[in-house]
């Protein structure tokens, strides 16, 4: 038998101890391998209280170790996602985006679901609301069941539940590692007592279900507070903001260490600037703006391209042929069989009108005289006998006019204005019209003669007077389509193209038609306008759509004149490109305003930036004006206001010319906001210009920084004094001249002009009326000379007398005939044109017969007065 010794003491604590090692390494080893029993990915849980079961989901990381406490979110959904499903908050936001992340992803989430489907839709989430207490119990539930860090818990809000984020951390920020804000907003009062919790706040710039001054405002308030929060405003996004959060690993990032800077580079890029591209460059679309400008054509407009219409149309517009026509007739108990081959058509057009009268419903009548159906031969057969005769002529309106009438519907198909035929109306009147004796008659068979072959075919085609009239409506959808084609908006391009108030890069636009409307006053189109991209390179794949810009249909001035009207906010959606695009700058050396030139001097701007000094005279800066977001247009009591957030005032230094390298240096955030003015300016007695001038004073306030990883040895900024240097660059702007100037030709309709007449605000569109331009004439002479005046459809007028130093004004569209008999016996007969300005006086000093002249013009400082004066006709 073996016998052994008991172990020694020493012996006996080395085997415990070897024991408990492996124990607790037993342990360590197994519990991730348990872990593995716990459900990852979307978990559905059930929380249970005094008012039910109340269904919620968790997600759990594939990370995710039960010995190891997790960084947890708590995600707050929007207004749409409310219910009891338990579900559908994980659809719209954080939600879809978890099914992306990688492998190494960490956080626990947290998805409650607001049961308030009635209630007000930003405050169902605040912590003295049902649903706010509900979630937070619920996380505490959470943090039970799995293992949370509580040093990263974060609160994340979209929407609705972004102003629930706000409400819930700004009651206690004490649980809360970090704050987010997506498309949210909140009291300014609570947001300033989380001004000690890290926050980042996102929201698009185009975003309509919530304004992105509600996030602006509440950064701001928690900069006042003391606070440095990170805002994040994307361009062209709208309410759904947290697609530039959820999938980009530094938000994630931040949210484990919301301590760690994403303080962005300064803007400024020294040593290049950007040449635009050339005039003959492809237009690839890059933005489509809806609703960006609007056309109002009143029936007075309608009526002046009626009356330009038989002065415009071509020739051969009414010319053309009608296929042959073959009928059977009975005579003498008999049957012949008649063709009509060779058939043409033509008329002169003698006078037209234009006229919208009811809802949908725009009528066009063409007065026709001398039209001609002329059938170029007719062969007769039956009966053992036959006939062939030359051309037969039906004349029509040769003793007045005749008119051919029809009714369009305007509507907008594949992107083209287009007229729907929906009614002709042609009645020939039995005195207007006739049926000439067919030439070259030949006859074969008994009783077949040429007397009996004419009397017979001229009393048929008397007989058919409701067939020609169905031929010439048959020619209307001829002319409609040839009116079509003459529809064009480049005049409403240049006019749309007048507001860009901005010194960088004017990006090409066009208009499009997008919706059209018919009233018994006239037609209103609204216009869509497209941006083109900078470049091919720079195109997106396909063109973004922005919101809205302007007014719809409802909202336009039913007005009998010809309006053109233009929402400056389209304006945001493309300078939100060049932002994006890093194209809205301008170095201040390049600018016509000296007195920001101050900012590239580094003496002077050492004044108010003292860390400057340190680099001694010999210092070189590059400075750059850069539009860092999108500017906005919007009602400021009545006036339209230009608000430009972000405008920078960008450096970058090296120590002297010989050096090669730039450093970022400090960059000057200004945020301005300036009234503005359009008006109508007369630049001479016929032309006329849109002028978009700065009024009252701006507000202006700055911040500034310097470069991330530049440490300054003196790190202050005079921020009074730099807001006075760059209001003295935005006076010397805006008092040199105005921000646009566009000279606006008249509106030529071939025959008839139209003259811009007044522009004005009213939100959100600038609204520019066309009227009449009539004709002008002036007696500079020392005599009083007496003519007379004719219109396209008026006998001449009664003899005016105009007194010397007189004139009269024509309230007309049209050019008009002017006569007069001389004082030697002599009749002066001339057109003047619409718009035109004459003048009597005398060719040459010591002359004295008086001349009818074209006007001497010098620059007007405002329109001619109304034509109210009892001198006008």
């Amino acid at each position: 038998m073996l016998r052994l010794s008991p172990p020694s003491p020493q012996v006996s604590y080395q085997r415990r101890l070897v024991t408990c090692s492996i124990l607790w390494m037993t342990i360590l080893i197994a519990q991730p391998i348990f872990g593995q029993d716990i459900p990852r990915g979307f978990v559905n849980k059930v929380f249970k209280d005094d008012q039910g079961d109340h269904k919620y989901v968790v997600f759990v990381p594939k990370t995710y170790n039960p010995a190891r406490p997790a960084p947890a979110i708590l995600f707050l959904h929007g207004g749409g996602e409310c219910g009891t499903d338990g579900t559908l908050q994980t659809t719209i936001g954080l939600g879809p985006y978890l099914t992306k992340v990688p492998e190494t992803f960490p956080f626990l989430v947290v998805f409650p679901q607001c049961e308030d489907t009635r209630g007000r839709i930003l405050t169902r989430w605040r912590p003295d609301q049902p649903d706010g207490i509900r979630a937070l119990k619920i996380l505490g539930e959470v943090e039970k069941q799995y293992k949370v860090d509580p040093k990263h818990r974060s609160l994340v809000g979209w929407s609705m539940g972004g102003y629930g984020a706000v409400a819930i951390a700004a009651a206690d920020p004490t649980p809360w590692n970090a704050v987010v804000s997506l498309s949210g907003g909140g009291d300014a009062e609570e947001a300033a007592k989380l001004k000690d919790t890290p926050f980042w706040a996102f929201h698009g710039a185009q975003d309509t279900a919530v304004k992105v001054d509600e996030s602006r405002k509440l950064v701001e308030a928690l900069k006042a507070a003391g606070g440095k929060p990170i805002y994040t405003e994307i361009p062209n996004l709208d309410h759904e903001s947290y697609k530039a959060a959820f999938d980009r690993p530094e938000f994630y990032n931040w949210l484990l260490n919301p301590k760690i800077t994403t303080e962005p580079p300064l803007m400024v890029q020294p040593g290049t600037k950007f040449s635009p591209p050339p005039v003959n460059a492809p237009f690839i679309p890059a933005v489509h703006i809806p609703r960006a400008a609007y056309v109002r054509l009143g029936n007075d407009m309608l009526q002046s391209l009626g009356d330009s219409i038989p002065r415009i149309v071509p020739a051969d517009m009414l010319q053309g042929g009608i296929p042959d026509i073959g009928q059977t007739i009975q005579a003498e108990g008999r049957s012949f069989s008649v063709w009509f081959q060779g058939i043409s058509y033509s008329a002169q057009l003698y006078r037209a009108s234009v006229k919208a009268y009811a809802k949908d419903r725009l009528n066009f009548q063409l007065g026709l005289s001398n039209a001609q159906l002329v059938i170029g031969s007719t062969s007769v057969n039956g009966a053992g006998k036959s006939a062939q005769t030359g051309p037969i002529s039906i004349v029509i309106g040769q003793t007045r006019p005749v008119w051919l009438s029809f009714d369009v519907k305007p509507v907008i198909l594949e992107g083209r204005i287009r007229l729907q035929l929906i009614e002709s109306r042609f009645n020939i009147e039995s005195d207007n019209w006739y049926v000439t004796n067919p030439a070259g008659i030949s006859t074969r068979g008994l009783g077949m003669t040429a007397e009996r072959v004419s009397s017979g075919l001229i009393g048929g085609l008397y007989g058919q007077k409701y067939r020609i009239e169905a031929e010439v409506k048959g020619i209307v959808p001829h002319l409609v389509a040839q009116l079509e084609q003459k529809m064009s908006l480049s005049e409403i391009n240049q006019v749309v193209s007048t507001v860009w108030p901005i010194p960088v890069y004017q990006p090409r636009v066009r208009v499009w038609p997008q919706e059209v409307s018919t009233d018994d006053k006239g037609v209103t189109l609204i216009l869509g306008a497209t941006a083109a991209a900078i470049s091919a390179e720079t195109a997106p794949k396909t063109p973004i759509w922005a919101s809205p810009a302007g007014k719809g249909l409802s909202d336009i001035p039913k007005t009998t004149a010809l309006t053109v009207g233009m929402a400056p906010s389209a304006l945001k959606p493309i300078v939100a490109m060049l932002v994006e695009k890093k194209m809205a700058r301008i170095n201040v050396l390049d600018l016509p305003i000296d007195t920001l030139k101050v900012f590239a001097d580094a003496k002077q701007l050492a004044e108010v930036i003292p860390d400057l000094k340190k680099f001694g005279d010999t210092a070189e800066l590059w400075t750059e004006l850069v539009l860092s977001e999108p500017l906005d247009v919007a009602d400021a009591d009545g006036k339209m206001q230009f608000n430009l957030p972000g405008l920078m005032i960008s450096v970058a230094v090296k120590p002297n010319k010989e050096a090669k390298e730039w450093q970022p240096y400090a960059e000057i955030r200004y945020d301005v906001n300036q009234p503005a003015a359009a008006s109508v300016f007369s630049t001479t007695q016929t032309t006329r210009a849109i002028e978009l001038s700065w009024a009252d004073q701006p507000t202006v306030k700055a911040t500034a920084r310097f470069a991330p990883g530049y440490t300054a040895e003196n790190t202050e900024f005079d921020l009074a004094k730099l807001e006075t240097l760059f209001q003295a660059g935005w006076k010397e702007w805006t008092n040199s001249g105005t921000a646009s100037r566009v000279t606006v030709p008249d509106i030529d309709l071939g025959y008839c002009k139209l003259r811009l007449k007044h522009i004005g605000w009213s939100a959100p569109d600038l609204a520019a009326v066309f009227g009449k331009p009539g004709v002008r004439i002036t007696n500079l002479s020392d005599q009083t000379v007496t003519y007379e005046t004719k219109g396209p459809y008026s006998d001449w007028s009664q003899p005016y007398a105009l007194k010397a130093g007189d004139y009269d004004a024509f309230d007309i569209a049209y050019p008009m005939l002017f006569r007069r008999t001389t004082a030697d016996g002599r009749i002066e007969m001339f057109t003047l044109p619409a718009g035109s300005h004459s003048e009597f006086r005398l060719p040459t000093a010591g002359s004295k017969t008086v001349q009818l002249m074209q006007a001497r013009e010098t620059a007007a400082p405002s329109p001619p007065p109304p034509d109210t004066s009892a001198s006008s006709k």
